[in-house]
């Protein structure tokens, strides 16, 4: 009788064993999906590659990775890139946070942007501008840093830098150590502190990691309510919810492809589209630089070190950047000309 019992049992355990297994070859044999769960794309070491870095595993789960305080000469005691302002300051200072990705942390326009409100004596105040920039976060990390780090600096403004992949889901981060495995890491189940991968499977296995991403997809869209909501608005009306509530003026900053439009294919088209649609439908003030940067001169104003990096402005296209926020924010927050 037992025995009777047993044998469905196996077979059934033997079916699903062969089922996954199966899966798990044929995530491998699809391209797109090979390439999508491929470990090198989820696993970046302790110093993540490009400048300025070097990074490390972040306390705050949500945000995966930061900068190393103190790490460079360029690097600040709290893990930003620029000069270190003290933390206390007086009635004259207005203290304006720069969040972004990797064109933000490049620092060039966020530097030129204080230069150019500080030397205009029409305003009343000295400016601090803290570059909060962090190479490869997205819109859900922008929220996390502000709430759980940024906040504690008192900003007067907070300005957010948006690339035109921001609203992407950020990608898993992993950080290895020769004697644990994989100790750190940030994924789409984030929001679930208790549920951490096992670093074996999310090592050997496509479809582990496939099913990780599908869950946390799942439960991001359960926290929001709304299985309708890009992940770039839901995370928006939290940064601006969070900027009402602390009466901090809120600004952001659209960044724009370094080709000529009609060169982006509709992805890269539909992202710049998104973005904008987003930020009229929740009303948060921003700057489009797409119309500071004549298409007929957008190759000359990228980055020379990687010639199909269309995203990343050289120093002339952080200029423009800087004098664009200069013009607009001395005209709509204090009312004053240049």
């Amino acid at each position: 009788m037992f025995k009777k019992a047993l044998l469905p049992l196996i077979l059934i355990t033997i079916s699903v064993f062969l089922s996954l297994l199966f899966a798990e070859f044929l995530i491998r044999l699809i391209p797109t999906l090979e390439v999508r769960y491929d470990f090198k794309k989820y696993y970046e070491p302790d110093n993540k590659p490009g400048p300025p870095g070097p990074y490390r595993p972040s306390s705050i789960i949500e945000l995966g990775y930061e900068i190393i305080p103190n790490a460079a000469w360029f690097i600040n005691r709290y893990g930003m890139i620029g000069k270190a302002h003290n933390l206390q300051k007086d009635k004259s200072c207005f203290r304006i946070i720069v969040i972004g990705d990797s064109i933000t942390e490049r620092h060039w326009y966020v530097e030129k942007l204080e230069e150019l409100l500080n030397a205009n004596q029409n305003l009343e105040y000295r400016f601090e501008l803290w570059n909060a920039g962090v190479g490869g976060y997205n819109i859900d990390q922008y929220y996390y840093y502000l709430k759980y780090r940024l906040l504690k600096y008192q900003p007067d403004m907070v300005i957010i830098g948006l690339g035109m992949n921001d609203f992407d889901t950020s990608m898993v981060v992993c950080y290895k150590d020769t004697e644990k495995g994989l100790v750190k890491y940030r994924f789409p189940l984030c929001g679930y502190g208790s549920i951490k991968p096992n670093p074996f499977l999310f090592k050997h296995s496509y479809l582990y990691r496939l099913l990780l991403v599908k869950i946390g997809e799942i439960g991001n869209f359960r926290k929001k309510g709304n299985k309708n909501k890009e992940e770039g608005k839901y995370y928006l009306m939290r940064i601006k919810d969070i900027c009402e509530k602390h009466k901090i003026p809120l600004l952001c900053l659209v960044f724009t492809y370094l080709k000529p439009f009609n060169e982006c294919n509709s992805g890269e088209k539909q992202n710049a589209r998104i973005i904008l649609y987003t930020l009229d439908e929740l009303k948060i003030d921003y700057i489009d630089l797409a119309p500071f940067f004549p298409e007929d001169k957008r190759y000359s104003l990228r980055v020379e070190e990687n010639k199909e990096d269309y995203v990343h402005p050289n120093e002339e296209g952080h200029r423009i950047i800087a004098e664009a926020m200069y013009s607009y924010i001395c005209n709509n927050y204090f009312k004053v000309s240049r």
